[in-house]
């Protein structure tokens, strides 16, 4: 495969900057680089994709969260420790939207065994999978 572009950076719009930034380093350990402490911005990265958290510009064009299923945008990790991903997210409060990315339901005391999906701080849903080879195409 000849590739002429990478993709190494995404952009999200936050509320809560620094509670959002929270979330993303706690839960998928991505290391903060920059968040200054007006809470205005703040960039994470997992050494290969750089994401960054910027503030709602205009609160009456940004929705709040929609359901699951209907998002114009979703992200998605792959995580070497799918169950200690799950009790971060438990521990954080995040809302677990299903016990798996095919929209299962999630079941009372049960972790999740190949992937789960998480509504971010602001609800941006985000898809969480144990296997790496689960996506067509990345490598890691």
């Amino acid at each position: 495969m000849n590739r002429t572009a990478h993709l190494r950076h995404v952009g999200i719009r936050s509320r809560d900057i620094p509670r959002t930034a929270d979330f993303y380093a706690r839960v998928f350990e991505l290391a903060i680089l920059d968040a200054p402490v007006s809470g205005q911005g703040a960039v994470l990265s997992d050494g290969v994709l750089n994401l960054t958290i910027v503030p709602v510009v205009d609160e009456g064009a940004a929705p709040g969260p929609v359901p699951e299923g209907s998002e114009p945008i979703h992200l998605g990790f792959v995580v070497a420790d799918l169950a200690g991903a799950f009790k971060r997210c438990q521990e954080l409060g995040a809302t677990i939207l299903a016990g798996s990315i095919a929209r299962d339901p999630v079941l009372p005391g049960v972790i999740p065994s190949h992937s789960f999906k998480v509504a971010d701080p602001n609800g941006n849903v985000v898809d969480v999978v144990g296997d790496p080879k689960h996506w067509q195409g990345i490598v890691i």
